[in-house]
C-alpha cells in the first residue's frame, strides 16, 4: 500500500477519502452502506474481492459513512461506522485518508496505515436476517 492517501491525514479543508472493505472469508459478503443517511445500496462481494467507496468531504457538513456487513452462510452481521469526518477517525483509526477494512471469520478489522496494524472493530453477532 502506498501513495499519497495513505500518507495525508485529516484535514478541515474539502479532500477525497477512501473507504474500502475487503473480503476474506472463505464465502461471498454482502454489504450495504449509507452515506449521511443516504443509501449506497447493497452490494455483494465475491471471495477475495472488495468493495470501495470514494467521497470528497466539505465544508459545510462533516461526512460519516455506516455500513452493515452479512454473511448469509453463517447467519451472521456486523453493523459498523466504516468512516467519521473528524480528525480523531481520521489520524487515529485509519491513520491516513484510506480506511482499510478486512472482514474475516473471526470477524472485522481495521488497518492503520500509520502504525501498520490491525485494529479489531467488530465480532459477528447473530441477528436474524429476515
Amino acid at each position: 500500500m502506498s501513495g499519497p492517501e495513505f500518507v495525508l491525514g485529516y484535514t478541515y479543508f474539502p479532500v477525497r477519502y477512501w473507504v474500502e472493505i475487503r473480503n476474506k472469508l472463505y464465502d461471498p459478503l454482502t454489504v450495504h452502506c449509507e452515506k449521511d443517511n443516504k443509501d449506497l445500496g447493497i452490494h455483494e462481494i465475491p471471495v477475495a474481492n472488495d468493495y470501495k467507496i470514494t467521497f470528497r468531504t466539505n465544508l459545510l457538513h462533516s461526512v460519516n459513512v455506516n455500513c452493515n456487513l452479512i454473511w448469509k452462510k453463517s447467519n451472521q452481521t456486523i453493523q459498523f461506522n466504516a468512516f467519521d469526518d473528524t480528525e480523531e477517525f481520521v489520524d487515529y483509526s485509519c491513520g491516513a485518508r484510506h480506511c482499510v477494512y478486512f472482514v474475516i471469520p473471526g470477524g472485522l478489522t481495521l488497518y492503520n496505515v500509520k502504525a501498520r496494524q490491525f485494529i479489531p472493530i467488530g465480532i459477528w453477532g447473530n441477528e436474524k436476517l429476515g
